[in-house]
């Protein structure tokens, strides 16, 4: 059996897993559906580290292709969410699911290799970038729930603030890997004005705990139309890149 077939089996192990976790729970069997979730996740792993072999070598990469690497990081923050506050994990099925349902929609392969990225700055700056999104859009479907007056949604402004953290470090390290592939640290392409419009959203709403009048219950809206800008940067990126791929 080739690794690509392994790869693909096992996320659709975990596609199985993730959904099998959304029917436990509505059935009210929460010990069955976190055993279904934990599978999921172990399968969605290794997948994931096998997707680093699909070109007969190791190449990290695919590992961290937003496509793919989205639910995964969704699913780990659900994990840790069952650790921290376990009341709340279940609500993370549904973006777990959904995103990982775009997976199994999305034409199948890897985007081929682009200069320096031999680099580890290049599967640190996807990764680190990948993880922020997540954050931001767990951020962003707790905030709904936060408006909704839900028990322990508050938990939302945690996650954009880790999703800002982790963006930052993904422009410091985007910036080194450009200028070691271009000789500058930012171009002005479509990619990097987005990457920068993300961040300087962000950055404001964290600042807007500074405005007495911006409570928290007004942040929450802020970060709900984070997701659209998430998908208008990001994701009409990723799809480009996979349209232009398959057309040559």
């Amino acid at each position: 059996m080739s690794i690509a077939a392994i790869s693909l089996i096992s996320f659709y192990l975990a596609f199985g897993g993730y959904l099998a976790t959304i029917f436990s729970c509505l059935l009210k069997k929460e010990r069955v559906a976190e055993v279904f979730f934990v599978v999921g996740f172990i399968s969605h792993t290794v997948s994931q580290i096998t997707r680093a072999w699909y070109l007969g070598f190791f190449f990290p990469n695919p590992m961290v292709n937003e496509i793919s690497f989205l639910p995964w990081c969704l699913a780990a923050l659900g994990l840790g969410l069952r650790l921290w506050k376990k009341e709340v994990w279940p609500r993370t099925l549904i973006p777990v699911f959904f995103f990982s349902l775009i997976t199994m929609l999305s034409p199948k392969g890897i985007l081929p290799p682009f200069p320096k990225n031999q680099t580890f700055l290049s599967p640190l700056f996807f990764g680190s970038e990948v993880f922020a999104h997540a954050c931001f859009i767990l951020g962003s479907w707790f905030a709904i729930f936060y408006l909704r007056k839900k028990e322990g949604c508050r938990i939302f402004n945690d996650l954009v603030i880790w999703g800002f953290v982790f963006f930052s470090v993904s422009q410091i390290v985007g910036a080194l890997w450009a200028y070691l592939g271009w000789g500058s640290p930012f171009h002005w392409s479509d990619r990097h004005l987005g990457s920068a419009g993300l961040w300087c959203y962000y950055a404001a709403y964290l600042h807007l705990s500074f405005v007495a009048r911006w409570d928290l219950r007004r942040r929450a809206w802020v970060a709900i139309l984070g997701f659209f800008l998430i998908v208008a940067f990001s994701w009409d990126y990723q799809f480009t890149e996979f349209r232009q791929m398959i057309g040559g």
